[in-house]
Order: structure tokens, then C-alpha cells, then sequence
């Protein structure tokens, strides 16, 4: 087997150029493969250099090409003089994850460098034909927005199946199916069909084909109609290859909160806003400019034997950390609230006195309701007084704080402390306004915390719970808790005190609702009240709806005008019956995860901990989402219910079988137990270090096992700003896989420095904190890939072939040198 270097598309001699191929980490979770090599220039020449900037890549096999296992660019190179052969000139490629790194985020419909799917409906940004994705379905729109396929393409990141692009579908919905696919319009330059996704729409499992002669869209064909859709759902054109649908079609979880794209990378952001909801996957681009979603927990389990038949591996380093594990999730929603409709007249069928409502009129000496409304007639609304809640006049200011006032309401009159801020009190507010004064003090509010009595056509000194700006005020209005008879026919007390004391103020998601002249239902968010009305007391009522205020304090309702005076052109006409629609609240929703429950994961099997984690995510609001959440709540679960288990094991040779991301590593040992035969550390990175000689290349292959996940951060459920360079949910970070660079930085995925590249926190021996390394200028290498790639095995080594720990020993500060050639000869 052989190695190939090939620069510009050309195969590169490496006898020739005096070339050697020093080093490589053909992928790296979160970070961006790189490629080193080196060659030997005697004499420094002019610039440019011809290898600087080009497409290079890496292959190895028994004939060129053989597998292409990296493929990316050359980014820089350094020069270094070695006495016994003169200059030597070192490159660095980085992998074609760094050229997707170029192109932004652009959203096709605001041309910004925002795409946000799924918000609630009643935000104003919301975009009817992007809710109700899932993780795939909003990731596949995002990348066949032709603002974003072509620059990708032109960067050989993708693989487009082909340039076409402008097609677009309408489905067309019968029931609960999708009963056909319209043309809305054909595109062109579609050499192949591209793939038909039917996003949204509430529903599951409708599957179209496109046909497309001549370049063009002509057809869809129906490959099943699905179940389920309570709206026509939207039709998404992509030309990405096969491999990649296939992947998102996996990320089938409809996020409980919105998913938002954000930034100038947009592969980075993709994979931060994939790990909210999907915290076991990461995106690579392979060799081929595949964009590949890849599950941690999918990945091909391999058993290395210590001391086994093959005796190139090495002993591992392995780390166990139990400090962010848990071994039970509970998610919880917002509240859950259910709509209920009371009534003043008892339901049909009903032996009950009442439909849940009640008249509440009495007040003062009045102890019945009827002696309420006799006593009440409209003036006590109608008039402009403290009856109702306010009064206004004229005023004149004592001090900073205390408030003369003259009611224009000559009639008025208070008892001592009347408006104060007590139980008793009306709880009253003070608006002043001064003719003189012209800025923003013109008017000023203030509390009321005191009063004198006040008799008709009098006056009363108002004290103040703040200092007015200004003693000039010469006007008022005051506002306070209504008394007396402003409550009959406005009060009404619900019967059912469960219902009484769990009313909400709003729904948490639009309710529908039947509108009060009995025509089609509408959504609403907030409470509704009916009044009901007819000459005869009897069906067909006349219908109006009016204002309501709710009390579950006291568990009344007061509607915000008399009822009486809806009907009857200003005569007291009591009504028929008084309807209210209420949310009522009966618990939050939840789900747990395991959904059997108990507990799970080794935290629990293995060291026997039950720890549990209670995740609060408030924009699940809508309990039919129930089964979506419990999804979710297992994502999540898997992410932390296992001891976490990192380090890394070497291998003399190339470890071809995970040169490519995709496999795991069970260790056992030969006849006795290691504790980790059924781990499956998934393979986050490998290091392979190059060591040419006469006889051929020998190599060492590092590989970085870690079975530590996107760490859970509440962050995810906050919108991101749409200004500055946003990554997904999370701020720039600098090529780092965002949630695990998060954890890394917070402290909880370190100490493991001493282990070298022991583990995947740690990253190489120059300390990067956040996955992709960038120890140094290595921008996403893990494992401390460079001149220290190979340190952490000269122990090892040692024991194994001194002669071989010695080249590496030199490899680490000679890659690629004369020096290193000589010594392994």
C-alpha cells in the first residue's frame, strides 16, 4: 500500500520533489480535518510558492488514486533551516470543512444571514410554510435555498446532484392525505430529478418523486399520500445527493422551541442548532464534499483485545467522569391549560342551579343580589366618579408629596384613607398634569398612600408614595378600585372554586372558540365573554361579546361594562345569560425520560447513582405535542445517562478501518476483564503520524475516543440576537463545536491535561479548551494535531521498538526532515 499526495489535481512525485507526507487527521468532531507535509527545498526561491493555496489531498492504496481519505486546501506553510540539508518548507492543508466555513447564511426570504422555523404563530416574524418542521426538514431548506446551494457548490462542498434550481410544488390536501403535487413552477437545469420533501403540515409519511425531461420540473409522482396532515404541507425541491437526505431524514424530532440559523458559517451553524435537539449527532464533510449528519450512538461497535493477536495496540489512557450525568430526565412544559366555558343559565340536561356562573352584585348594605339591582341604576357606571373607578379636577400641590384636589364632581365625597394601598383601600393612582411645565414631567403618576376625608364640593389632600418633579401641577385625574354599586350586573363569581382559583389570564396557544353570533369558530388567546339575550328568555338569542376582566384571587369575573346595558338602547334589559370562555390551568406539562421511569444508563446500572435532571423548556405550551416532547426528553436522555468514558489508544500502523468517522471501540483484555468490553467509545478523531524510511512508511495511528455528548444548556430555548455573527443558538466560537466547547470551557471537561492526548477535552498538549483545538494556530485539530500529534505515545513506544520512540521522539519538532529520514533508516 502506498501513499499519494496530490496537489491541484495532480499526482505529486514525492521522490521527485524530495516530499514526504509528515501528518493527518482525516476528521475531527466539531473541528476541521488537516493535513501536514513537507519537502525539502535546499535553497529558499521566490515567491508565490507553487503548492500555496491549491486543492490538495491525501489517498492510500496498492494504486493511484487509491481511497481519498482527506481532501481540503493549503493554508500556509513555514520555513526552517536544517544545517545538514538546508531549507525546509512545511505545509498545513486544512480539510474542506474549512472552505464551507466561507459562505454565510442566507435566508432566501429575508436575504438576511437569519432562517428561523417553527416559531409560535403569533409571532410577527412567523412564516405559515415553516412551521411544524422537523430538525431534518428545516435543515434540507435551509441548504437547497439556492442563495446557499450555490456558493456551497462553487466551494465543491455539497455534491449537488445537479445546477438546476426554481422548481417548486403545491400539494394539494384531501382529508387528512396529500392527494397530488402540483407544478407551481418548473425551474430548469435539473439533469437529475431532485428529491421531493413534503415538510410540515401536521401530518406524516407523504412521499413524491419529481419528473423532469428536459431539465424541467414537469410532474410530481405519488409515491404515498401519508396520514394525518391538517394543512397542505410545504414542498421542498433539493438537490442534495442521496446520502445526505437520507441523513436528515433521520432528525425526524419537531423542536419544542424556534430553530434558528444565524452567522457566516453557516455549516457551524447548522451544527449547533442540530445539537439542541439533537445533542449525539455531528455534521462532517467527507472527502468526497458530502454533508454528513452523523449519530454517535449509530456507530459500528469494533472490539480491540489487549494483548490479543494483534499486538500493534497499544494500551489505552481512558478517563471515567460522572460529575454531569443523570440517570433520570424530567421535562417540563409551560402550564397546561384547558378551556372551559361557564354560564349563568344551567346547561341543557343540568339539575344545577347554575352553568358555573353566578351573579356577584352585592355591595355596601345591599347582601342580595336583588337588593342590589334595585338599589343600582346606569348613572352609577355612567358617571364620572370614584363609583366607577375614577375622577378628575383641578389640584394644587402642598409639597412634593402631598396633593390638594377638587373634584369637578361636586357630589364626591371620601372617607379618611379611602384611596390608600391597604386591604381596605381602593388602591388608588394619581396623574397629575401641569400647563407650564413642557418636557416629559408634564404629566406624572404616582401612588396614593393616604387621604383626608373629603366632603361634597370639598376638598382632600392626597398623600403620595414618590416626590413630584415639580409643586406647578395644577390638574388631575385619579384612578382607583370601583366600589358601591359599579358592580351590578358587571360581577360575576364562578361556582367551581378548582375552577376559580386556577383561571389564567391568557392561553398559552390560541384556543378556539365559537364566535358570539354563532358563525364559525376563531382562535383566541385571551378570555371571551358573551352576553346572551332574547324578548322570550329562549333560543334564538341575540349575541354579543364584551370585555371581561379575571379575578382568581376573589374567582369573579367582571365584565367591563353592565350587562344590562348591552341591549335595550340604554334601558336597564337584563340578559338572557352571560357565557365566558376561561383558560384554566391544571398543572404543567411534563414528560420523563426513561418514559417506563425509574432510572437508566450506566450512571445507574453500573455505579448505581440515581441522580435526576429537570430541563424547563417554556415554549411547549400545547399538550398535543405530548408524544413529540417525549422524543425529545429521550434525545436529551442520551446524551448524559451514561458514565462519561474518554482517553485514547494507539495503534502501530495505519488503522484504516477508522480513517473515516463512523466506528467505536470496545476494549477487552486477552483473559481478563477491562470493564469496558461493551463501552463502544465512539471515534472522535484520529491522528496518524507518518514515518517514510527506506523500506516504506510506517506509521502510528492515535485514535481520540469519547463518548461525551453536546452538553445540555438552557440556552438553546433563548432566540438569539439576529445582529453580530451569531452560530446557530450560540455565540461565535471560533470553529468550536458549540456545546461541547461550552462544556470544555466551563471546566467540567477538563483534567485530563496531564494525559497529553488522553482524551478529546484535551486536545493536545498546548491545553485547547474548545473541540477544534486551536491550540496554537491548528483551528480544529483535536488531539494536539502538529509537532506534538505523536507525544503522547513516546512512553509506549519505548517498550515497544526504542529505535521507532526515538524517530518519533524527533518527529514531534522534525516532521517531514532529512534528520527523521536518516534516523529511521
Amino acid at each position: 500500500m502506498a501513499d499519494f499526495l496530490t496537489i491541484d489535481g495532480s499526482q505529486v512525485n514525492l521522490a521527485t520533489y524530495d516530499a514526504a507526507i509528515d501528518r493527518c487527521t482525516p476528521f475531527v468532531r466539531g473541528g476541521i480535518p488537516e493535513l501536514g507535509f513537507s519537502r525539502i527545498l535546499g535553497a529558499l526561491t521566490a515567491l508565490p510558492d507553487p503548492w500555496s493555496g491549491q486543492s490538495c489531498s491525501w489517498s492510500n492504496g496498492s494504486l493511484y488514486p487509491g481511497t481519498t481519505y482527506f481532501a481540503g486546501d493549503v493554508v500556509g506553510y513555514s520555513d526552517r533551516y536544517e544545517p545538514e540539508v538546508g531549507w525546509v518548507r512545511e505545509y498545513r492543508a486544512l480539510g474542506l470543512r474549512n472552505r464551507a466555513d466561507y459562505v454565510p447564511v442566507t435566508d432566501s426570504n429575508t436575504l438576511s444571514d437569519s432562517a428561523t422555523y417553527n416559531l409560535p404563530s403569533d409571532d410577527i416574524y412567523a412564516i405559515p410554510a415553516r412551521e411544524g418542521r422537523t430538525v431534518g426538514q428545516c435543515i434540507l431548506d435551509l441548504l437547497s435555498m439556492s442563495e446557499n446551494v450555490t456558493p456551497l457548490a462553487s466551494y465543491g462542498i455539497g455534491n449537488f446532484t445537479s445546477t438546476g434550481s426554481g422548481g417548486a410544488g403545491t400539494a394539494v390536501l384531501t382529508g387528512t392525505t396529500v392527494s397530488s403535487v402540483t407544478v407551481a413552477e418548473a425551474g430548469s437545469g435539473y439533469t437529475v430529478a431532485p428529491t421531493v420533501v413534503l415538510a410540515g403540515g401536521g401530518g406524516t409519511g407523504a412521499s413524491y418523486t419529481a419528473t423532469v425531461p428536459g431539465g424541467v420540473i414537469t410532474g410530481f409522482t405519488q409515491v404515498s399520500v401519508g396520514t394525518g396532515y391538517t394543512s397542505a404541507p410545504t414542498v421542498v425541491i433539493s438537490t442534495l445527493p442521496s446520502i445526505t437526505v437520507t441523513d436528515l431524514a433521520s432528525l425526524s424530532i419537531i423542536p419544542p422551541f424556534r430553530v434558528t440559523f444565524a452567522g457566516e458559517r453557516i455549516i457551524q451553524s447548522i451544527e449547533s442548532s442540530l445539537q439542541s435537539t439533537y445533542p449525539t449527532y455531528w455534521v462532517h464533510i467527507d472527502a468526497g464534499g458530502n454533508i454528513r449528519f452523523l449519530n454517535t450512538l449509530s456507530f459500528t461497535s469494533n472490539t480491540v483485545t489487549l494483548g490479543g493477536s494483534d499486538v500493534r495496540w497499544l494500551m489505552p489512557s481512558l478517563h471515567r467522569d460522572l460529575s454531569d450525568c443523570y440517570s433520570q430526565l424530567i421535562v417540563r412544559g409551560d402550564l397546561s391549560v384547558s378551556g372551559v366555558t361557564l354560564a349563568v343559565k344551567p346547561w341543557p340536561g343540568s339539575t344545577s342551579t347554575d352553568g358555573g356562573l353566578q351573579e356577584d352584585f352585592t355591595f355596601g348594605s345591599y347582601s342580595t343580589n336583588a337588593a342590589a339591582i334595585a338599589a343600582w341604576n346606569p348613572n352609577d357606571y355612567q358617571q364620572f366618579s370614584l363609583q366607577t373607578g375614577q375622577d378628575q379636577g383641578s389640584c394644587t400641590c402642598s409639597s412634593t408629596t402631598a396633593v390638594v384636589i377638587t373634584s369637578q364632581n361636586t357630589s364626591l365625597t371620601l372617607t379618611a384613607d379611602q384611596l390608600d394601598q391597604t386591604s381596605t383601600g381602593q388602591h388608588a393612582i394619581l396623574t397629575v398634569y401641569c400647563d407650564t411645565i413642557a418636557n416629559l414631567q408634564q404629566m406624572f403618576s404616582a401612588r396614593v398612600i393616604a387621604n383626608t376625608a373629603m366632603t361634597a364640593g370639598g376638598t382632600s389632600t392626597l398623600t403620595l408614595d414618590r416626590a413630584l418633579p415639580s409643586t406647578a401641577y395644577n390638574a388631575y385625574r385619579l384612578y382607583a378600585l370601583s366600589e358601591l354599586g359599579n358592580v351590578v350586573w358587571r360581577r360575576y363569581k364562578v361556582t367551581n372554586s378548582y375552577i376559580a382559583a386556577q383561571m389564567q389570564q391568557f392561553f398559552p396557544y390560541p384556543f378556539a372558540f365559537r364566535n358570539s353570533d354563532g358563525t364559525a369558530a376563531t382562535l383566541t388567546t385571551s378570555p371571551v365573554c358573551s352576553v346572551y339575550w332574547s324578548s322570550s328568555g329562549s333560543p334564538p338569542y341575540n349575541q354579543s361579546s364584551i370585555g371581561v376582566q379575571i379575578d382568581p384571587v376573589s374567582g369573579t369575573i367582571t365584565t367591563v361594562s353592565p350587562t344590562s346595558l348591552v341591549y335595550g338602547g340604554g334601558v336597564v334589559t337584563p340578559p338572557t345569560d352571560v357565557q365566558v370562555f376561561l383558560p384554566v390551568a391544571n398543572g404543567s406539562l411534563e414528560v420523563q425520560s426513561p418514559s417506563t421511569g425509574g432510572y437508566a444508563g450506566t450512571l445507574y446500572t453500573v455505579e448505581g447513582i440515581e441522580r435526576t435532571k429537570t430541563v424547563t423548556v417554556r415554549e411547549w405550551r400545547d399538550y398535543s405535542l405530548s408524544a413529540n416532547m417525549q422524543a425529545y426528553s429521550d434525545q436529551l436522555f442520551s446524551a448524559f445517562c451514561n458514565v462519561v468514558v474518554e482517553g485514547t489508544i494507539g495503534y502501530l500502523g495505519l488503522a484504516t478501518t477508522y480513517l473515516t468517522p463512523g466506528q467505536a471501540v470496545s476494549i477487552t483484555g486477552n483473559g481478563y476483564t477491562t470493564g469496558y468490553e461493551s463501552v463502544a467509545l465512539p471515534v472522535a478523531s484520529i491522528d496518524i503520524q507518518f514515518n517514510p524510511g527506506p523500506g516504506g512508511t510506517s506509521y502510528v495511528s492515535t485514535l481520540h475516543l469519547t463518548n461525551r455528548q453536546a452538553r445540555y444548556t438552557g440556552d438553546v430555548f433563548i432566540r438569539p440576537a439576529v445582529t453580530g455573527q451569531q452560530i446557530g443558538g450560540q455565540g461565535w466560537a471560533a470553529n468550536a463545536y458549540s456545546g461541547l466547547s461550552h462544556y470544555l470551557q466551563s471546566g467540567l471537561g477538563g483534567g485530563f491535561a496531564s494525559e497529553v492526548t488522553g482524551a478529546v477535552s484535551d486536545f493536545g498538549s498546548q491545553g485547547a479548551e474548545a473541540v477544534g483545538g486551536f491550540g496554537g494556530d491548528t483551528a480544529g485539530a483535536v488531539g494536539g494535531f502538529g509537532q506534538e500529534g505523536a507525544g503522547a505515545f513516546d512512553g509506549m513506544l519505548g517498550d515497544v521498538n526504542p529505535a521507532l520512540a526515538d524517530a518519533t521522539a524527533t518527529a514531534n519538532d522534525q516532521l517531514g526532515t532529512m534528520e527523521l529520514r536518516q534516523q529511521i533508516a
